[in-house]
């Protein structure tokens, strides 16, 4: 589970990958290619927010999240193809959602039910201890692996002179997190 945690290899090549200053150079079909992988990523992008934690059975709350890390890493796998092409907007778009998607496994876990462990009774103080040991192994991690992707993004559309509407909110989602998870 730990190694999930850190941002994969493969998420830190993708913001090594400098881009091209302007919006949308390259030809027709590099941009018509780089749009149909965005959209492709955008629909996988919005099936892995549907998916949540609903076990109570602790082995197997494990693999709920098991399975959403590996969907994230299959995710992040997908986006080289609109990374590489000539539209920054897309690519920042990307790089933005798939900040989104390491924040939502965070607040998956969160939301999860508390697990059925027999013979024990879940007390607000035992809520509240299960709580807190979450946030401080899980949560908090995740949330400031996030903070830092979105600050990619920020650093890439300032590379790039873009001040594109995922740029923008990759910003105010930062903000708000930063607020939180120092």
């Amino acid at each position: 589970m730990k190694s999930y945690l850190s941002c994969s290899a493969l998420c830190l090549a993708l913001f090594v990958i400098p881009m091209q200053a302007s919006s949308a150079p390259g030809s027709l079909s590099e941009r018509r290619e780089q749009k149909r992988a965005y959209q492709r990523f955008a629909k996988k992008h919005r099936q892995f927010l549907r998916q949540s934690i609903t076990a109570t059975v602790p082995r197997r709350q494990v693999r709920q999240i098991h399975k959403m890390m590996i969907q994230f890493d299959l995710l992040s796998a997908t986006i080289f193809q609109v990374i590489r092409g000539p539209n920054t907007g897309y690519t920042l778009c990307t790089l933005q959602k798939l900040a989104e998607a390491k924040e939502h496994i965070a607040d998956s876990i969160r939301r999860a039910p508390f697990p059925y462990i027999e013979g024990l009774k879940w007390t607000p103080q035992a809520k509240k201890q299960y709580m807190d040991k979450i946030d401080i192994k899980f949560v908090t991690p995740l949330k400031r692996e996030a903070i830092k992707m979105y600050g990619n993004v920020l650093q890439q559309a300032r590379i790039a002179r873009s001040f594109h509407r995922c740029a923008r909110r990759a910003k105010q989602r930062k903000r708000t997190l930063q607020a939180k998870y120092r």
